[in-house]
């Protein structure tokens, strides 16, 4: 059985589902991370979790047992939220210690923990000072060793790495991902709008979107196998590239004047799907075969760019390395022409049909 389960929760606000039935299974010691766009429900989730919120339907159970009616401070789960929450007129030992002491620890269990949880989090030389001293960075790590020290089951983080700078921000998802999952074997529940934060730190990732989960899956899944199109264009960056295509024949897709031909039999006969492909998945060519394009703009990231580009079935973003652009202009003429998988997603319903692997279809042009 799984450590924690969430069978069918539901959480309403008036007329709003901010969490929607959601069936959801964590096992012990996993690193979870749930993805999802600001007001998806992922902080309420969350919430629910810890008890500062109350499910109007469905049950939360930790290690067997159903904790709906357990008070927060007796369900042995810490969590860290956005803001920290820690108090600035106190000490970093006075607010790491502050849940032992209002647990009645006796004084030298508590002094010891704190030292053993600032040792971890490289905060030690930091103890006596005030939390209103601190940089960022040091009060996130205050946050976490406060609920470090109380030994908790379960692990609730709240987008703890967002009000962080960007260099900050790279080099804590790893200290921190190798600290509670590496280390400490700590189950771990991380909520994230930040794909890569995601990507990079999760064991499986569960996508959400008004209120629903719509797929939990490992990293590579989540990236390679989308569910529908909300995870698609969500998860990756640049977001994938959506044209409008059409299956003929069964095994045969149109896509302006570019032909794909696959042994696979495409569903939804003589039907429009959707046709995804990542803008890693493209290359650009000035002759040949490929789906006719004009240069739109460029966005310079250093050591790659991404070209915009306009083509009758929608724009579309190719990412190239920028020695490749040397020549090339705005408003200039191109091919660009799918090397990798491609994509098929249902019109109507928005769901994913199929992947086609590079080595699965054949391109032409229509004569």
């Amino acid at each position: 059985m799984s450590f924690l389960r969430l069978v069918n929760v539901t959480k309403k606000f008036k007329d709003l589902r901010a969490v929607d039935r959601i069936n959801l299974s964590v096992e012990k010691g996993e690193f979870l991370v749930v993805l999802g766009p600001s007001g998806s429900g992922k902080s309420t989730l969350l919430r629910l979790i810890a008890g500062l919120e109350d499910p109007d339907e469905g049950d939360i159970i930790l290690d067997g047992v159903r904790i709906n009616d357990i008070d927060p401070k007796d369900r042995d789960i810490a969590m860290v939220f956005q803001s920290y929450a820690i108090y600035p007129h106190m000490t970093v030992h006075g607010n790491i210690e502050f849940p032992l002491r209002m647990r009645g620890v006796p004084k030298n269990e508590r002094d010891r923990k704190v030292r053993e949880a600032a040792e971890l989090l490289g905060i030690k030389h930091l103890l006596e000072k005030k939390a209103w001293q601190l940089s960022g960075g040091e009060q996130q790590r205050v946050a976490l060793a406060r609920a470090l020290v109380r030994n908790p089951k379960l692990f609730l983080l709240d987008e703890p790495l967002s009000n962080l700078d960007a260099k900050l921000r790279i080099r804590l998802r790893f200290e921190l991902r190798k600290l509670l999952h590496d280390e400490l074997r700590i189950t771990t529940i991380h909520v994230t709008h930040d794909q890569v934060e995601a990507m990079t730190m999760a064991d499986r990732i569960a996508v959400m979107n008004q209120g629903a989960v719509v797929q939990v899956g490992t990293p590579s899944e989540i990236f390679n196998k989308p569910r529908n199109l909300f995870v698609a264009t969500f998860v990756g960056a640049p977001s994938m590239n959506l044209l409008r295509a059409r299956v003929i024949n069964g095994h045969t897709l149109s896509v302006g004047d570019l032909v794909i031909r696959t042994e696979k039999i495409l569903r939804l006969e003589n039907k429009e799907v959707i046709l995804g492909i990542r803008p890693q998945h493209l290359t650009i060519e000035k002759t040949g075969i490929g789906i006719k394009c004009r240069v739109g703009s460029f966005e310079n990231l250093g050591e790659e760019v991404i070209l915009h580009l306009e083509t009758t079935e929608g724009e579309i973003q190719v990412v190239m390395s920028w020695r490749n652009l040397q020549d090339i202009t705005l408003g200039q003429e191109l091919l660009s022409k799918p090397i990798d998988k491609l994509y098929i997603f249902n019109e109507e319903n928005k769901e994913l049909l199929d992947v086609i692997e590079p080595n699965e279809y054949i391109l032409s042009i229509k004569h």
